[in-house]
């Protein structure tokens, strides 16, 4: 269930005579909220419903509309879950006259799969398409042209600066002369100078990445995807300050002589780590130096045009040096391989390993509770998320849950607060957040070691898993440090079919320290080597399974 409200209220703690504050009625409701997930976790729906609605009945609850709403969603999602769509409806309908109308979430939510043919269901979903979205109306969503006309573009070169301006979460993270108003005025003449609609978006991109943030980004209209994102049929690997090739999986390269471990030291002529900086780094957003070291030379090194070849000179490891043309662009349809959502395999000594690649789909979480009692049979197991660039947090929150007996803190969040009446009084801007905890499971419980891999591409949601994971105090974390970026990103549309998204919510240690702009530290430090990578040897796990092994009881 899509919840949206992280918190419930609990009526009894409300006494009449006494109205709690907000700071206090919000903290009050971890507990009904702790309990309705559990329940909602043991498919007890029916007396989730019986909380909900004792919950929506209080008229404490109407004191804080954003609360009343997110239970109202709640309810509406136990109602069809327990076969009464006409409630489930009135719900709805409930939460439509409350100003809701986000009908993708709706429809992805597989809780109203029991309602979806239902007349009462099509009705209010019509009413809520009918709605004019306040916020992303069509002015915005013009189609593409090669050069989008003057206004458009000085129309969401503004869009981009006020997003940024009330909703980005990490202006503290910039120095204390940022100027963020200057910045806007400064590249109206550099957009009204664009002569293309890519062009347009590159300079978008150029004053996004001012602001040092992963979660904040401006994409491409996809009708110039083929100009600006393909690639050769190769993939490449930083490490130890080298460009290696990691895979090359377009067969006529592979007959040519390029295979990977080859290190580029040029790319059309001009020497790789000059190239990655001036013409590919000043258009990526990246909240840490390693972020922006893969971003760099392991996602956007080799991109453009398709059909147009880039020019390697390659360096193989006897000293011998190369040099290719390599078209972007494979033949017939050659891809990368996909790494699975999931992986487990039982390696020597009883040690289970789980490679978690993604939280972007459910399969993680799922395929850990299938084979769960396999894995519980190890004496101790490795969580790999190294490739994981995060998705929804939910699904790493939902593995950790089986790792401990009592609830323990997870990482804190807050968002800015701004509101305009307090502007108007002269007071500063303030904050809103939680405190949330992560809850163990209702199911199996692991009560071996555990340890947690990480690497610079290890991001976002990946990184709220490692956070919770550290917090619990279940293990190490091994390897390198993360990419330091996580966040709810608020996304909008540009002009001409492209759009972009702001981060719009800090998340921190519950001490206040911080690891976005920095990067969870491991407590072992391992960090591949190019002799390990060449010889096709794994040194981070290899470092991992040296520690368990020495701290297993024989």
């Amino acid at each position: 269930m899509r919840v949206l409200i992280a918190i419930l209220l609990c009526a009894a703690a409300l006494p009449a005579q006494k109205p709690l504050s907000e700071q206090e009625v919000r903290a009050s409701m971890q507990a009904k909220e702790r309990e309705r997930k559990h329940l909602w976790e043991t498919k007890d729906y029916r007396a989730a419903v019986r909380l909900l609605e004792g919950l929506v009945a209080d008229p404490e609850l109407r004191r804080y509309p954003d609360l009343l709403l997110g239970n109202l969603y709640n309810l509406a999602c136990g109602y069809a879950l327990t076969g009464d769509s006409a409630k489930a409806v009135a719900r709805l309908r409930e939460i439509l006259d409350l100003g809701y109308h986000n009908v993708a979430n709706i429809q992805r939510d597989t809780d109203f799969d029991s309602i979806r043919n239902d007349p009462g269901f099509l009705a209010v979903i019509a009413e809520m398409k009918a709605v004019p979205d306040f916020w992303d109306g069509p002015a915005w969503r013009t189609p593409y042209q090669p050069d989008l006309p003057e206004d458009q573009k000085i129309a969401g070169l503004s869009r981009f600066w006020s997003e940024v301006k009330y909703n980005f979460a990490w202006f503290e993270h910039l120095p204390r002369d940022f100027d963020w108003d200057a910045l806007y005025v400064a590249y109206i003449p550099k957009v009204r100078a664009t002569r293309s609609t890519l062009e347009y978006y590159r300079v978008l991109q150029e004053l996004c990445a001012r602001l040092k943030d992963a979660h904040t980004s401006v994409s491409f209209p996809s009708a110039l995807g083929r100009e600006v994102l393909a690639i050769p049929g190769v993939s490449t690997r930083f490490i130890e300050g080298h460009v290696l090739l990691s895979e090359v999986w377009d067969p006529p390269l592979k007959q040519d002589g390029i295979v990977p471990g080859l290190e580029i030291v040029a790319i059309d002529g001009v020497p790789v780590k000059q190239y990655g900086a001036e013409r590919v780094s000043p258009y990526l957003s990246a909240s840490t130096a390693q972020s922006l070291d893969v971003q760099t030379f392991e996602q956007s090194l080799l991109r453009g045009k398709m059909g147009v070849a880039v020019e390697l000179t390659l360096l193989a490891p006897d000293g011998s040096t190369l040099r290719r043309s390599l078209p972007r662009g494979t033949s017939n349809g050659a891809a990368p391989q996909r790494l699975p959502d999931f992986e487990f395999r039982m390696l020597p000594g009883g040690i289970a390993y789980v490679a978690l690649n993604t939280f972007g789909t459910a399969t993680a979480q799922k395929e850990f509770e299938r084979q769960f009692d396999d894995i519980a049979k190890s004496r101790a197991l490795i969580f790999d998320v190294r490739n994981n660039s995060g998705g929804n947090s939910g699904y790493g929150t939902a593995i950790l849950s089986h790792l401990i007996e009592e609830p323990t803190p997870a990482e804190e969040w807050r968002s800015r607060q701004y509101v305009p009446a307090q502007r108007a009084w002269g007071n500063p801007p303030g904050w809103t957040g939680g405190k949330p905890m992560t809850e163990p499971s209702a199911g199996q419980r692991y009560r071996n070691p555990v340890v947690v891999l990480t690497s610079p591409r290890t991001f976002s949601a990946a990184e709220d898993f490692t956070i919770d994971f550290e917090l619990m105090g279940r293990g190490k974390i091994i390897g390198e440090p993360t990419g330091g970026s996580t966040g709810q990103p608020l996304f909008f549309p540009l002009p001409g079919g492209g759009s972009a998204r702001v981060c719009a919510k800090q998340n921190l240690y519950p001490d206040g320290r911080q690891f976005v702009g920095v990067g969870i530290q491991p407590q072992i430090l391992v960090r591949p080597t190019v002799a390990d990578f060449r010889a096709g040897r794994d040194t981070v796990l290899e470092g991992a399974l040296e520690y368990l092994r020495s701290a297993l009881v024989p």
